[in-house]
Parts: C-alpha cells; sequence; structure tokens
C-alpha cells in the first residue's frame, strides 16, 4: 500500500469511528467538527459542510467550524456562503489570517473587487510574508485597471514563493 493509500484506509477508519459515535446519540459538536474535518481531507465538500452546520448547531462559538465550513463552500463554488462563513469566523476571531485570505479570494470570485483588496491587505497586516495576499489583491488591482500596482502585488508573491 503507497502512503496515499494507507491515509485514505486511515481517514476512512477515523471517519467510520465517529459515525459510530454519532450513531449512538451521544456526539457533541467536537466529534462532528472531527468528521467535517475528515470529510474535507477526504474531497467532499457537501459531508464537510453537513458536519461543520451541525458542529456550529451544537456550539456556535468555534471559529474552526466557520472557517472550515467556508473552506467546505468555496469548493462547492459557493462564494457568497463562503464570504458569510469566513465573517463570521473573523467575528469570533478578528486575528485568523487565513479566514481574512479565503474571503478575498470569495469576494474576488463574486467582483466584489475593493472588499477583495481591503481583506488582503488585512491579511497581509497580519501576515506579510502570505503570497496569496499578494496574488488576491493583484488580481483585483487587475481587474480595476491599476495594472502596474497589479504587477507589483504579482511580483512580490513570486518573490515570497521563491524563498
Amino acid at each position: 500500500m503507497n502512503p496515499a493509500s494507507s491515509d485514505i484506509a486511515r481517514l476512512q477508519t477515523s471517519l467510520e469511528e465517529l459515525g459510530r459515535v454519532i450513531g449512538t446519540g451521544l456526539a457533541n459538536s467536537i466529534v462532528y467538527f472531527e468528521r467535517g474535518v475528515i470529510h474535507g481531507q477526504l474531497s467532499d465538500p457537501e459531508n464537510a459542510v453537513r458536519d461543520f452546520t451541525e458542529s456550529i448547531r451544537l456550539n456556535g462559538s468555534n471559529p474552526d467550524a466557520y472557517y472550515n465550513r467556508g473552506v467546505a463552500y468555496a469548493h462547492l463554488q459557493q462564494p457568497i456562503m463562503a464570504v458569510d462563513d469566513f465573517t463570521a469566523t473573523l467575528s469570533l476571531n478578528p486575528e485568523h489570517i487565513d479566514a481574512y485570505n479565503n474571503r478575498g479570494a470569495a469576494n474576488l470570485d463574486l467582483n466584489q473587487l475593493n472588499r477583495a483588496i481591503r481583506d488582503a491587505e488585512e491579511a497581509i497586516r497580519l501576515n506579510d510574508q502570505l503570497p496569496t495576499a499578494y496574488l488576491i489583491r493583484g488580481a483585483a488591482r487587475a481587474l480595476l485597471g491599476q495594472e502596474e500596482l497589479a504587477n507589483l502585488d504579482r511580483e512580490k508573491a513570486r518573490s515570497l514563493t521563491l524563498k
């Protein structure tokens, strides 16, 4: 068995174990959260959304449940839902760099260019070594016709990727 197959088998086993716990009726928000993470790792965003939603229903104060559900929505190409979840993440954890970065990408998908730029800039403020934030900002700037600034962002992202 190659390493990828063994990882998948391990995840499938964990998924079955969590399913058994849920079947007992004794599951809490953490069990649903963990199963949602595994669904995400197995590229199953529909089931990930279901489990993160249940985790949030049971405990609405976990920013990572909102964040991960936002990522699953992004994979399902539902950027409005993703933006809502990344916003909820940030209301619970205003320093969540990846939520700013991913909300910026979702806003870019929605052609909300100024919002995408603001989110990318906030991600950069929190971590100026994040190449994707520069790429998001650069793409939004290019769509706004700010080609010189867009090129600077692309070059910065390229230099960070080469480090």
